[in-house]
């Protein structure tokens, strides 16, 4: 799987990917989704796009090129993301839209703070110690940052402690 991340697609030079005996899909995190169209086109063989802004998983599968989505909220709230892909197959756009607005909200909580302390303590949160951030993508957080991020996952209200050992 090639990754995508932040860069724009150019059809023409990234079907040469594609060219590689064992690539076999691309996740793609951005959102220009029409020249993801424009590259499927151009490719030699059958292949698999996953969406990787997890912000705009609804909008990328509804283009009906993503086979599903890979992303970093996914790993805290993964529920979350199968049900959208399941009700998008289901053609329940409405219900998948309350599903995608809670995904953006927990999105945005993510990104409050960009550093890896903060993903790494709400995989904690559900059950998972993953260990403390570190250089050079965070650091441990103190008691109290790591109190205020709990409040706030418990705010949001569809992130459950210890969900993952359930």
């Amino acid at each position: 799987i090639v990754y995508s991340l932040g860069a724009d697609i150019v059809p023409d030079r990234d079907a040469r990917f594609f060219e590689l005996k064992n690539v076999r899909g691309m996740k793609y995190t951005n959102y220009k989704y029409w020249t993801v169209q424009a590259l499927r086109r151009k490719l030699p063989k059958e292949a698999i796009f996953f969406a990787g802004a997890d912000e705009q998983v609804l909008s990328a599968l509804s283009t009906g090129i993503f086979a599903g989505c890979i992303g970093t909220s996914q790993n805290v709230i993964p529920g979350h993301f199968a049900k959208i892909c399941s009700l998008v197959a289901d053609n329940d756009i409405a219900a998948a839209s309350k599903l995608q607005d809670e995904a953006v909200k927990f999105v945005e909580l993510l990104i409050a703070k960009p550093n890896g302390s903060w993903h790494k303590s709400m995989m904690k949160y559900i059950g998972l110690d993953c260990g403390e951030g570190r250089a050079p993508n965070g650091r441990p957080l103190a008691k109290a940052e790591l109190k205020d991020l709990f409040s706030r996952l418990d705010v949001l209200g569809f992130v459950r402690r210890n969900d993952a050992l359930r």
